[in-house]
């Protein structure tokens, strides 16, 4: 979890499940040396079960979360002493917890309860309407009713 970046980042490829390609752009490291943003994709264990929008940049040494784009998808992080969880706003869920090694706040993903990482995607108008519509069912709700038609 980094509170400083921007975007979501990662400099390894292998957990990426979409990746595309892109040009330009870089982000700088705290040495004072640069990393170059290569492709931005998708990271998770499938394409319901993942983080979008994640740069994917040379050099990069660490995978880090933004804060910031955590709060941008509605959901609220809090950091203690020794924790840090990240909570939907229209749940109530705790959808992410973080535990403090030394200075940093490290996400375990294989502790997670359902796996489902979907509060931290982009959800379309259509499903937060009816979300809204449903008396603000839970969007694991909506999306049990997608798939039984």
């Amino acid at each position: 979890m980094d509170s400083g970046c921007s975007k979501h980042m990662t400099g390894n490829t292998i957990n990426f499940l979409s990746l595309k390609a892109l040009q330009g752009g870089s982000v700088s490291f705290g040495n004072g040396k640069k990393g170059y943003i290569l492709g931005v994709g998708s990271i998770g264990k499938s394409l319901t079960h993942s983080i979008e929008n994640v740069y994917f940049v040379n050099g990069l040494k660490y995978s880090l979360l933004s804060v910031s784009q955590l709060c941008d998808k509605g959901n609220k992080v809090e950091f203690l002493s020794k924790i840090c969880t990240v909570t939907n706003h229209v749940t109530g869920e705790v959808v992410l917890v973080a535990k403090r090694y030394k200075n940093i706040y490290v996400v375990d993903f294989e502790s997670l309860q359902s796996g489902d990482l979907s509060y931290l995607r982009t959800i379309g108008d259509d499903a937060e309407l009816w979300q809204r519509r449903l008396g603000h069912a839970s969007f694991s709700l909506l999306n049990k009713l997608v798939h039984k038609d």
